[in-house]
């Protein structure tokens, strides 16, 4: 595995490191246009990536770590950070009535998973949801648990760890189609803190009908969860955390 790189940590600037070479090397357009990639999120009967689960085989995200990490070598020096994690310039960042700011908490928050389903998003920063507790008691499709922002009340000292990205309109609908809006998530408007401040964002809340705190996440879903968090480098023991969790018999 190559040494991590020093790149852009999207708008909110500074260099970060980032953790998943998938994120910071290839071609241009990113890791969603390679035609390995599209072939392995193609398959799930889940709208987006389903991976390394025994009714859907397909590679793990190890695998696809290993692959990507074989192209970042070879195609770094030309290449440079991917533009999923370059800065966005002046002129992009001011269109705020093209685009929207999501806060993902789960499998999104890796790079490579959002921009399969939304090719313009664009990283702006880590960012911390207050008085509330991740869960992973979402009913999904496949009957295993998703991740869900539970709150806890004000007086708790637990928060949410996600990671902001900014996307265009026109690919909203497309990604509520994906999280099942309406099904399986209802939107929610929140304010999370960054280093730079508050931010008004939007995200995806589970539907109380749709929760089952008796749910366990399958092993894929848990680790793209995992990677989106070291990608981004969220605490350590909030990481850890995530590390912990049990899993679903598969």
């Amino acid at each position: 595995m190559p040494k991590p790189w020093p790149v852009p940590r999207g708008e909110l600037g500074g260099l970060g490191v980032v953790r998943k070479p998938w994120s910071v090397a290839g071609s241009a357009k990113g890791l969603c246009r390679w035609p390995w990639f599209m072939a392995a999120t193609a398959s799930g009967a889940e709208p987006g990536i389903r991976l390394n689960h025994a009714r859907n085989p397909g590679p793990s995200v190890a695998v696809l770590v290993a692959r990507w990490s074989l192209l970042g070598e070879a195609t770094l020096a030309k290449s440079g950070a991917c533009p999923h994690h370059q800065r966005l310039s002046n002129r992009e960042s001011s269109v705020s009535d093209k685009t929207w700011l999501y806060f993902a908490y789960g499998s999104n928050m890796a790079t490579a998973r959002l921009c399969a389903r939304t090719p313009s998003a664009r990283v702006v920063g880590t960012a911390k949801l207050p008085r509330h507790a991740l869960r992973w008691h979402k009913l999904g499709k496949d009957g295993s648990g998703k991740c869900d922002i539970s709150f806890v009340g004000d007086a708790a000292d637990e928060v949410v760890w996600g990671v902001v990205y900014r996307i265009g309109l026109n690919e909203r609908e497309a990604l509520d189609r994906i999280e099942g809006v309406g099904i399986g998530y209802h939107t929610r408007e929140v304010s999370v803190g960054t280093v730079s401040g508050e931010l008004a964002v939007r995200t995806y809340q589970a539907i109380p009908s749709r929760i089952d705190p008796t749910l366990r996440p399958l092993r894929w879903y848990r680790d793209w969860v995992l990677a989106g968090a070291k990608e981004h480098g969220l605490p350590k023991d909030y990481v850890a955390m995530i590390e912990r969790t049990s899993l679903a018999a598969e």
